[in-house]
């Protein structure tokens, strides 16, 4: 898979004009199984061609409508894809694992004995 730089695309409004502007981009087919979805009887809603979680514009030409039946198997493809998204940027990026040994310093040197200011002092002397 190649490298995709996971991103955070800012979701906009799904107006009711947007909606109807995306069914009729699609002829009313869910984008996902391609078969045609009955506005009034079948669940179905506008689903991403390409994931926000994956860099994917929120725009009418990345969207279309599907089949709730159909939801799953795609958000588990697109989770997964994320996910492995994350980890190379992680990687990348020189963060490291969940567990992975932290990083330690080698400590201080050990300082040299110190000499004193003052030899003892002798009493009746």
């Amino acid at each position: 898979m190649a490298f995709v730089d996971v991103g955070t695309t800012k979701r906009r409004s799904m107006s009711r004009g947007r909606v109807l502007r995306i069914w009729e981009a699609a002829g009313g087919r869910c984008i996902t199984c391609g078969l045609p979805i009955d506005g009034t009887r079948d669940r179905w809603f506008i689903e991403h061609r390409i994931a926000l979680e994956l860099g994917g514009p929120d725009i009418d030409e990345n969207c279309g409508p599907a089949h709730y039946g159909c939801k799953a198997e795609k958000d588990a493809a697109d989770h997964a894809a994320a996910g492995h998204a994350r980890r190379a940027k992680a990687q990348n990026l020189g963060i490291p694992k969940n567990g992975a040994k932290k990083l330690q310093s080698r400590g201080f040197d050990k300082a040299p004995p110190q000499r004193r200011a003052s030899g003892y002092v002798r009493k009746g002397v």
